[in-house]
Parts: C-alpha cells; structure tokens; sequence
C-alpha cells in the first residue's frame, strides 16, 4: 500500500516495473494486501510511473491470464493521461482504439480480458467522451459478452457518449495529496489491539 503511493508521489518511470509486478498478481493477492484500496492506489501509480511509457502498459493489457479485476487500473490509467495531459488524448485514443479491436475477437474467448473488464472499459471511456471509438464500442457489444452492470448496454453507452457529460468523479483521475491521502485512511484504519 505504502509502496504505491509513494511511487505515484515519485513520479518516476523507474517504478513502472514495480506497477506491474503487483498488477501481474492474483486477486487474492490484491484483497489480502490492498484490500478495498487497491482500485484507489493502484491506477495513480501506474498513471505516475507510466504515463511516459504507454507501450509497456499496453503489453500488459494484452498479456494472458493476469485478474480483471487489476488489469482495469490500467485503462484508467490511460484515462488519467487524458484529463492530465490533453494534447495526448490523439495518442491515448489510439491505444483505446487498437485494445477495442483486439477485443472482438479475444473476449469471446476470454484471452487478457472478461466481461468485467470489458464493462470497465466503457466506463473509462465515457469518462473521456471517446466518441470517436464508437464503431468499436459497438463491436465490442456485438460479442454480447460484455458485463452490462458496469456501464450499462450498448444503447446506454453510446447515449452517454453522445451526452458528452464526461467523468462525474474528476478527483479520481489526479494523483491524490499524500497527506490529505493519509488522513483519510487514518479515519477508518483501525490500531491492533
């Protein structure tokens, strides 16, 4: 836990292997060391160490048998580079673009990403108003393999997209204050008596 705030507060693409190691764990392995935390610590870290070195995160988005459940800190991630650095959104999208694509034919059969993962995408997604994926989107649907409980049906989120509302919850796409970060985990984590 300590770990990966740090190395979001660092900022160093020397910590992007580290990232990844604990993203290449099991589910287990989150819940025992992060617990609830992990979705809240683990993309700012990997936004922090990684935003210079898309193509190593997009190798990890493609490999085989690692849990959804980590592997969608990734594209939140990508999303984070969206909101923090605009003029990378072209890049960004492309990414976007080439994972949908590689989906259509790899979720079927559930080779790196599920249903989960899927419907975690569309979230990250509408959050960025990526309506130039929308073609892709729809492929993706057309599998009907995607987790509609996340981000909602096709219909759904091809309306939000078109909306253009964008993120409701901007505060998760920076890299939080340490401090202001402790404090609250200071508010729930209990002392062992």
């Amino acid at each position: 836990m300590h770990s990966l705030i740090l190395l979001a507060q660092l900022q160093s693409d020397k910590g992007l292997d580290a990232v990844l190691e604990i993203m290449r764990q099991t589910g287990d392995f989150a819940e025992y060391h992060l617990g609830d935390l992990a979705q809240e610590l683990i993309h700012p870290a990997l936004y922090a160490c990684g935003k210079d070195k898309i193509p190593a995160i997009e190798y990890y988005l493609n490999q085989p048998g690692l849990d959804s459940y980590l592997r969608s800190n990734a594209p939140k991630a990508l999303a984070m580079i969206v909101f923090n650095q605009p003029e990378r959104r072209e890049e960004i999208i492309a990414v976007f673009r080439r994972l949908l694509n590689s989906m259509v034919s790899n979720l079927p059969v559930q080779k790196a990403c599920d249903g989960s993962f899927a419907g975690s995408l569309m979230s990250y997604l509408i959050d960025i108003n990526a309506k130039e994926l929308i073609p892709e989107i729809k492929d993706i649907f057309a599998t009907d393999c995607v987790n509609k409980a996340i981000a909602g049906d096709c219909k759904d989120v091809i309306k939000d997209l078109e909306r253009g509302l964008g993120a409701i919850d901007k505060d998760q796409y920076v890299i939080p204050d340490i401090y202001a970060q402790y404090d609250d985990f200071k508010k729930f984590i209990t002392k062992p008596e």
